[in-house]
């Protein structure tokens, strides 16, 4: 069935938080079961419980190894609005969700996206004058993942369709909007083999409106 276990594969699936068994993922965090698909197709996770709309615009590069997700929030109040702008500009994320849970992969997991932006500094490293450049520049050029934070080219980019409002702050995630990105979250984790602590807010990372990245669940 084109899966390729070995006693690898076995130890961290004993001591994973998320356990693999057969195509299902059972997180031991009692969050409850997900659907997890163990192959990467072209660069798409395969199962029909994800539509596909590719941007090859939004594509930049070969991606390296998956080290990490990033989570954003959209600022806006429709999926199409979302992906119209991410055509026009050239900036987006792998894939978006929209307020009735349905995931849509829009960028290839082999290819890597603009979505992060300058980085902050994850040791409290600052430049003379200030400038959110040179700090994201320091990091990149003396640190390494996870010393800084994730950059785009080695992280998945994943859009929460939700509005910010100036008095009130970010609109809650819908239900299925949450259970949507725990599958796809859990998915991901399995197929590159990646940690909770490698899950992130665009927000903390990143030079973002706060709590962008916040009330999703992780």
């Amino acid at each position: 069935d084109n899966r390729k276990w070995h006693l690898g594969g076995w130890v961290r699936w004993l001591f994973s938080p998320f356990k693999k068994a057969g195509n299902w993922v059972i997180d031991t965090f009692g969050w409850g079961q997900a659907w997890a698909n163990d192959i990467v197709i072209q660069g798409s996770l395969t199962g029909d419980w994800i539509s596909t709309a590719i941007i090859p615009s939004l594509h930049k590069g070969d991606m390296g190894q998956v080290k990490a997700i990033v989570l954003h929030s959209t600022d806006g109040t429709t999926v199409t609005g979302a992906i119209n702008t991410m055509k026009e500009t050239g900036y987006g994320t792998h894939y978006i969700i929209d307020k009735d849970g349905t995931i849509t992969q829009l960028a290839n997991l082999d290819k890597w996206t603009s979505h992060v932006g300058p980085i902050k500094s994850r040791s409290g490293y600052t430049s003379t004058p200030w400038s959110a450049k040179a700090i994201s520049s320091y990091e990149i050029n003396n640190k390494n993942y996870p010393e800084r934070y994730p950059i785009s080219n080695e992280s998945i980019g994943i859009e929460v369709v939700r509005k910010h409002h100036t008095k009130n702050g970010w609109e809650n995630a819908t239900k299925e909007q949450l259970s949507s990105l725990q599958v796809l979250v859990s998915s991901l984790i399995v197929q590159f083999d990646l940690n909770l602590s490698d899950i992130y807010h665009h927000d903390v990372i990143s030079h973002k409106t706060p709590g962008e990245g916040g009330g999703l669940g992780y």
